[in-house]
């Protein structure tokens, strides 16, 4: 759910629907399968006819239970490679799914964002690295690092820490400004580079002198191996994010990853049809954030696949549908 990285992404960002969304549940979905109608009409050469296609068929489905329910009974034969959720079509929907996921990501329960909270709250107290330096990558609203700074601060000891927050979308760099604009602490400072290199964020430390440090950046995240070094970063880390990369795509980040930090960290979600009835309860009052996770559930890996692709990682699944996976370079 958080922003992607693909080609389809980059797809999807050049094909923007038009227009006011109407916030009515029923005038939504309205609105939404008329601008998908529009672009299949349009046959544009650069959007992904099967996504559209498996886009139009949910937001059908959705304006009724009984509907719902026999478009979840046949919603294994869709092929999760090709899927997209509806915000990576139409991007004019990015800002209403990411208002309602923030909302989400900060309720007490279920707890979404706190595994990583806790995780990097653990890694900082053990570091001996005299700066923590965090590398988020397709960072979204950044909502779990807004969590642990907040928490962070208001202990005793407060520990000098860069957040390099990376993504493609102006959206999210506009959401992550936000966030951290709520702590209304002066121990954060925010600073905006299109591309940082090491030596980029030494200098920006040097410059900046609060304990906290958010460095917002659209650096391409297969490419941070030209712009730094073998641990560089205390932790590099992914929330929400692989589910969005096709195999070789994780496969080649986690390797970028275990080079560039001490710890890599990805938390993500797990393939599950019993946590689609919490999901749906949460998400059927708002279409676009429904169709997310909805979507997310569909192309998330499976317990099978996640133990395999992180063999050899700490490795924690938890009741909410998701699992954090921790692995440290020796």
């Amino acid at each position: 759910m958080s922003s992607n990285e693909t080609d389809n992404m980059s797809t999807a960002e050049r094909t923007p629907s038009t227009g006011t969304v109407p916030e009515d549940r029923s005038a939504q979905i309205t609105y939404i399968l008329s601008q998908l109608k529009g672009l299949k009409r349009d046959d544009h050469p650069l959007t992904n006819a099967y996504a559209i296609e498996q886009n139009l068929r949910f937001f059908e489905a959705i304006r009724t239970v009984p509907s719902y329910v026999k478009w979840l009974i046949h919603s294994h034969s869709i092929k999760p490679d090709d899927l997209l959720e509806i915000n990576e079509i139409l991007p004019d929907l990015d800002h209403i799914m990411h208002a309602k996921l923030s909302e989400v990501e900060r309720r007490p329960f279920p707890g979404i964002a706190r595994p990583v909270v806790e995780c990097l709250l653990r890694l900082v107290q053990i570091s001996k690295d005299s700066r923590i330096r965090i590398a988020s990558l397709g960072s979204g609203a950044a909502e779990a690092e807004r969590q642990f700074v907040t928490t962070l601060l208001s202990g005793d000891q407060v520990r000098n820490v860069t957040i390099m927050t990376i993504d493609t979308s102006e959206l999210a760099h506009t959401l992550v400004a936000q966030t951290f604009n709520e702590t209304h602490d002066p121990r954060v400072t925010i600073v905006r580079e299109n591309v940082v290199s090491r030596d980029v964020l030494l200098r920006l430390e040097r410059e900046h002198k609060t304990p906290v440090l958010i460095v917002q950046c659209q650096n391409d995240i297969f490419d941070l191996s030209r712009e730094f070094q073998p641990r560089d970063f205390t932790v590099v880390m992914t929330m929400l994010f692989l589910h969005h990369l096709d195999n070789d795509g994780v496969i080649k980040l986690m390797e970028i990853m275990s080079v560039l930090g001490r710890y890599s960290l990805n938390y993500d979600g797990l393939r599950s049809d019993i946590h689609l009835l919490p999901q749906t309860l949460t998400g059927w009052s708002h279409p676009v954030f429904l169709n997310a996770v909805v979507f997310s559930n569909l192309r998330f890996a499976t317990k099978q696949n996640i133990k395999r692709r992180h063999a050899g990682s700490s490795l924690r699944f938890y009741s909410h549908g998701h699992y954090l996976a921790l692995n440290e370079q020796r």
